[in-house]
């Protein structure tokens, strides 16, 4: 344990508090953590869309939404000033628009203390992200990856970073993804398939139509696929195509596509199986949530994802590139014998326990303060 300081003043950056990211998820789980344990903690967002803020007055936990505008001058000045209100200590930057911003005001003169958490796992370098990481986040005392992976991609682009470089994997609340009971399952008539995941490129939406398509002839009866998770406006023609495949193949009867919803927790209890298709991932957020909930897991074997499954123990990793490998998984885990899937996501369940512990996440960043 680390010892508190509560006169230090810790203020976090991030653009909103909404439902639906990971990163956001990640950063109100830390601010209720550090707000939990004493350390005094202030909020700070610029766009007023409602989500963690009930939980944030709910627990006393002290936040601001800025409203600035649209326009980065708007928002660079908001945040400033505000920032020199509260006389911080050290601030702790989310996601990758305010930790420019902090980095900013860091090559500014301010002279509070800088964590920029980096939510990214990059696979190509491009004039942005030379920009971010070679210019702004020089500027901060500490980057944190969420990822191993990620970690590789800054040693080996900027190696200058190097130094500041310190990997705080994410936590997964084990108390809140907890398995469903025995009764519920044995109710349950058709074997749900799970993915939490955006209908993106990165996410293999498409890949995984087809997986689908190749496990329809088998399983079509006797299992559903549910997706849950919108795309972003980036991706909205993707997802069109995505839509469009499904209905191509024929298989709206046994693939689904839901919105985000803020209870996924329930979701995944309802659920036996859970994929991650992704071409990329960091530490991936949903992935750990599903061992948490005690779910048999199958995911690409990519990133840091074969630090996180046990081929075999706790899961199993498939090739993302091939549709027939990603079926070959999932029927593997639909049709393995009650006692192995037991097994199976009881290791997963204490894989979660083990090493995924808000506690642990808490006690990483506490080191920093």
């Amino acid at each position: 344990m680390h010892t508190i300081n509560s006169e230090k003043k810790i203020v976090m950056l991030i653009d909103t508090l909404a439902y639906g990211g990971g990163a956001e998820r990640q950063f109100a789980g830390l601010a209720l953590s550090l707000h939990k344990a004493g350390y005094n903690v202030k909020v700070l967002a610029y766009y007023t869309k409602r989500g963690y803020q009930d939980e944030f007055e709910k627990a006393g936990l002290d936040y601001m939404i800025l409203s600035p505008g649209d326009s980065r001058l708007s928002k660079l000045k908001a945040v400033r000033k505000q920032i020199a209100a509260e006389k911080p200590d050290v601030v702790i930057s989310y996601k990758d628009a305010p930790n420019i911003a902090a980095c900013l005001l860091k090559a500014l003169g301010a002279k509070w203390k800088l964590i920029v958490s980096d939510r990214n796992t990059l696979q190509q370098i491009d004039k942005t992200t030379k920009i971010q990481y070679r210019f702004f986040y020089k500027f901060a005392d500490v980057v944190v990856p969420n990822s191993y992976a990620q970690k590789k991609f800054i040693d080996s682009h900027f190696p200058s970073l190097s130094p500041k470089i310190k990997v705080i994997t994410n936590f997964t609340d084990t108390t809140v993804f907890s398995p469903a009971s025995e009764r519920m399952k044995s109710q349950a008539e058709i074997k749900k398939i799970l993915v939490v995941a955006r209908i993106a490129k990165q996410k293999n939406t498409l890949k995984f139509i087809e997986a689908a398509r190749l496990l329809a002839p088998r399983w079509r009866s006797l299992a559903k696929i549910e997706w849950y998770g919108a795309p972003n406006v980036s991706e909205s023609e993707y997802a069109d195509q995505c839509k469009a495949k499904i209905d191509e193949y024929g298989l709206r009867d046994f693939f689904v596509f839901n919105d985000t919803v803020a209870n996924i927790a329930e979701v995944y209890r309802s659920a036996d199986v859970f994929c991650l298709p992704s071409k990329w991932e960091g530490f991936p957020n949903a992935l750990c949530e599903a061992m948490a909930s005690g779910l048999a897991v199958c995911a690409s074997d990519i990133c840091d994802n074969s630090l996180i499954i046990d081929n075999n123990k706790n899961g199993v990793l498939f090739n993302p590139s091939s549709a027939s490998d990603i079926a070959e998984k999932i029927d593997q885990l639909l049709s393995m014998e009650k006692s192995i899937s037991k097994q199976f996501s009881a290791n997963a369940r204490k894989y979660a326990v083990e090493n995924l512990s808000a506690e642990s996440f808490l006690q990483k960043y506490a080191a920093l303060l």
